[in-house]
């Protein structure tokens, strides 16, 4: 499922602003259908919703707890806008503007991505296993490594991509015709806009 940039962009702003202008939890709610493949994520969120919830509770500022729903919300949209939203729609949309935007929502996600992979990797060879905290530290070199010379190759291989192909080019595009898909994602954001200004009890 790919949305058109300027639709989902809307739909994230129409999202981000019931959640910046309400106390409602509807907008964070409604960005968990899209992260079911996250399971990592979602199990984190869960975490630090839980710790904070504890803490606040105990310190008698349970009133603040809008402010983890807030900056939950915001990532899990950008997480979001990494997975749908179609990176050549920006391109048509803002051309040369657009490319900064096209590495935040892939470049980004990426180091993680390569990250567990090299964690992955240095369990498999049981470089972490049977190991204090101190021995931890000492392996660090050898477990950033790997991460820094893939993120360096990749920063490469996408200066060439933009010299080769795209200087000189991107030219903006008229908006195409919205899908169905697109006005759904849109009327989704609208949704989570209007149930948040419903009453929180």
């Amino acid at each position: 499922m790919r949305i058109n940039a300027l639709f989902g962009v809307a739909s994230g702003v129409l999202m981000a602003v019931s959640a910046a202008m309400t106390s409602s939890p509807f907008p964070l709610i409604m960005t968990i259908p899209f992260l079911i493949n996250k399971k990592r994520v979602l199990i984190v969120e869960l975490l630090v919703i839980a710790s904070s919830f504890s803490l606040l509770r105990v310190m008698d500022r349970l009133s603040l707890f809008i402010f983890t729903e807030r900056t939950l919300t915001y990532v899990n949209l950008y997480l979001i806008a990494s997975t749908v939203i179609d990176k050549a729609s920006i391109l048509g949309f803002l051309g040369k503007r657009g490319i900064p935007l096209v590495l935040a929502l892939d470049y980004f996600p990426y180091f993680l991505s390569v990250a567990s992979d090299v964690a992955f990797y240095a369990r498999a060879r049981g470089l972490t296993s049977g190991h204090g905290l101190r021995n931890l530290f000492s392996l660090l070199p050898s477990l950033t490594l790997p991460f820094i010379v893939e993120v360096v190759r990749v920063a490469e291989n996408l200066y060439v991509a933009y010299t080769i192909k795209l200087y000189g080019h991107g030219a903006r595009h008229s908006v195409p015709r919205p899908s169905p898909v697109d006005l759904a994602f849109l009327a989704y954001g609208v949704l989570a806009l209007c149930l948040s200004f419903i009453p929180r009890f």
